[in-house]
């Protein structure tokens, strides 16, 4: 996965990168083995500070599906950075976003006395 934060316009740039660099390196101890996150440079002057990835590290003997990398982003850092001060935005790219499907039998309800209306 890709992570692009957005700060606030006139945000200090390397404060912010410094404040969520402290976030980020909080929450790597509570992932699972083998996970590592990275930084990527400034990238430009519309407010987005930097990019990182979140992939299983080459040595790891048991790797995340790309599924699970992307609800590790979604679920336990991206919360945590959003809790950085200035941050407005944190767009996650790649992976593969996990859902659940609900489809009732309406047979079966309708065996139970329950219609569709």
């Amino acid at each position: 996965s890709q992570v692009t934060a957005i700060f606030k316009e006139g945000t200090d740039i390397y404060f912010a990168r410094q404040l969520v660099n402290e976030k980020l390196q909080g929450v790597t101890s509570t992932l699972p083995g083998g996970i590592s996150t990275s930084m990527g440079p400034v990238s430009t002057g519309l407010g987005e500070i930097f990019m990182y990835t979140v992939e299983n590290a080459k040595d790891n003997p048991n790797p995340l599906s790309p599924t699970e990398l992307r609800t590790l982003q979604d679920w336990v850092i991206k919360p945590q950075l959003r809790n950085v001060e200035g941050v407005n935005e944190i767009n996650t790219i790649g992976g593969y976003l996990k859902q659940f499907v609900v489809q009732p039998d309406y047979a079966y309800l309708r065996s139970i006395g329950l219609d569709q209306q």
